[in-house]
């Protein structure tokens, strides 16, 4: 018999941008360089600046801005805006936690300098919880591509991520010397 139409109930919109035509080696070096601080769920280092306050900065989050812009438009929410941004700075072993982002529509990770074997960002399913018969399909063919509990992205120096806030996530201990991850948060206008 054949199938009139698959319906993939749910789906949840990653976005990925390459902007590495944008990331200057002044850019670069003020993100790497920040002020740091601990952090208790980023088993690494925390930059305690907001690095949208770098006068460097200004056209990188311009840019940022239009990519949240085109997230909205593709998956039809009203925009929103930028509010808050940090940097997290993983040496080898370094990891974060499993967290959301409350209080934020759409969150971000950027990557301006990213070193080989650099731990993934890696995205927990939203039903995770409910699949109660199938929360361990490993098919892996075109078809079992929804099956999967876990979906990780490989970072890339230029590479920004755009991702619900609502949607639980973490990076495994880093296996690189050195990742660097500028991440921001946004709200709707008042």
């Amino acid at each position: 018999m054949k199938v009139d139409e698959i319906k993939w109930l749910f789906p949840t919109p990653i976005l990925e941008f390459n902007l590495q035509e944008y990331l200057t080696p002044e850019i670069s070096k003020s993100l790497i360089n920040m002020g740091k601080t601990d952090n208790g769920l980023v088993d690494g280092i925390r930059g305690d600046t907001n690095p949208k306050k770098l006068p460097q900065c200004k056209v990188l989050y311009e840019i940022f801005q239009e990519c949240v812009d085109d997230y909205s438009t593709q998956i039809g929410i009203k925009t929103s805006f930028i509010f808050e941004s940090w940097m997290n700075i993983l040496t080898k072993g370094g990891s974060v936690g499993v967290h959301r982002h409350y209080d934020s529509v759409i969150s971000a990770a950027f990557y301006p300098y990213v070193e080989a074997g650099s731990a993934e960002l890696v995205f927990i399913s939203p039903v995770e919880g409910f699949r109660m018969m199938d929360a361990n399909a490993t098919n892996s063919n075109e078809n079992g591509k929804y099956a999967p509990n876990v979906f990780m992205i490989s970072p890339a120096i230029g590479k920004l991520v755009l991702f619900p806030s609502w949607i639980q996530h973490y990076v495994p201990p880093n296996k690189s010397n050195l990742r660097v991850t500028l991440s921001f948060n946004t709200r709707f206008s008042t």
